[in-house]
């Protein structure tokens, strides 16, 4: 449907359809060739605001890290476009070791 229609902007299907879609091609581990085309699509709707750029930024490490290659510094985008990373790395290392 996807591949037919297009990504599925929040415009067009919702915020929970679009977070249902991305997690979709989050886990398609077993197929980097889709998650390299939704990557395409999804940061085509990121860019025009139709998509949550955490999950631009979320799905580019996935296949930046299935290609061998290192996480982007996108990770710690925020939603509301002020600048401001949504979590600070040593916060989120502090909850992982306890």
């Amino acid at each position: 449907m996807i591949a037919e229609c297009g990504w599925p902007g929040e415009a067009r299907v919702g915020r929970e359809a679009a977070s249902a879609a991305w997690l979709l091609a989050q886990h398609a581990d077993q197929r980097p060739d889709v998650q390299r085309q939704r990557l395409e699509l999804l940061s085509d709707a990121v860019t025009s605001g139709d998509a949550d750029p955490q999950h631009g930024a979320l799905l580019e490490d996935r296949v930046r890290v299935a290609q061998g290659s290192s996480r982007s510094s996108a990770r710690n985008c925020s939603r509301a476009g002020t600048g401001r990373p949504s979590h600070t790395p040593s916060r989120t290392l502090r909850r992982s070791r306890h």
